[in-house]
């Protein structure tokens, strides 16, 4: 079943060591608590990317589209923004974008679920043959070796002038063993598969050490509270 989530992303430097017990560290723990309060809110999962460790990027899944919408909405998310001034180079420049993501291999560890890396890209301007290349992929990439599970889904705004795109992750043991992948005959036989329906090419590839923050269980944690 498809899941709403609400994709954040932020600068950050890297001199804030978010897992710490320093001031910025207690910020994005308040920064966490503050969205695991908000209605509707299930799970997150967060990490830098890789090749652009400042570039951070926060997931958050709601139990409906709508509790994403009232957040953005609320005093809840002016709260957030404040926070975020505390430890971010440029509040309120964040990306924030949604997305309907569902789980496609079995005992996936994408999504924070126990991949130490997720591979991340948006295929742009997908046309109506991309649900069977999608399919088509998801079949041989399970195969390869180091996989650790797909998740991916319709990214619900336009990206970049682009609409219909769709966001794929990947989890992969390491950064090594996906891009080693990637320079088999293997995959640039088949690399048209998922480029060939998407029309306007793909963009924000990278890798993101994701970690899991929180589960609600399912539960509408904070759903009688209003924002």
């Amino acid at each position: 079943m498809a899941e709403p989530t609400q994709m954040i992303i932020v600068s950050i430097s890297t001199i804030h060591n978010l897992n710490g017990i320093s001031q910025a560290g207690q910020t994005w723990k308040a920064i966490l608590d503050l969205i695991r309060r908000t209605p509707g809110f299930k799970r997150l999962y967060w990490g830098r990317q890789v090749e652009d460790p400042e570039r951070v990027q926060l997931h958050v899944v709601r139990g409906l589209l709508s509790h994403h919408h009232a957040f953005l909405s609320s005093p809840t998310y002016i709260e957030f923004t404040n926070l975020l001034s505390k430890v971010s180079y440029a509040p309120p420049g964040l990306t924030i974008r949604h997305a309907l993501i569902s789980t496609f291999s079995p005992q996936c560890m994408s999504l924070g679920l126990g991949a130490p890396v997720t591979g991340t890209v948006i295929y742009l301007s997908t046309t109506l043959a991309w649900d069977m290349a999608w399919a088509n992929w998801v079949s041989i990439v399970q195969n390869v070796p180091g996989f650790m599970g797909i998740a991916g889904g319709p990214v619900l705004e336009a990206v970049d002038g682009h609409e219909r795109a769709f966001i794929a992750l990947v989890g992969w043991e390491s950064v090594e063993v996906h891009e080693a992948y990637h320079r088999t005959k293997h995959f640039l036989e088949r690399r048209g598969i998922l480029l060939d329906p998407a029309e306007g090419g793909y963009a924000y590839f990278g890798h993101i050490a994701f970690q899991e923050e929180g589960d609600g269980e399912g539960k509408e944690i904070g759903g009688d509270s209003k924002l």
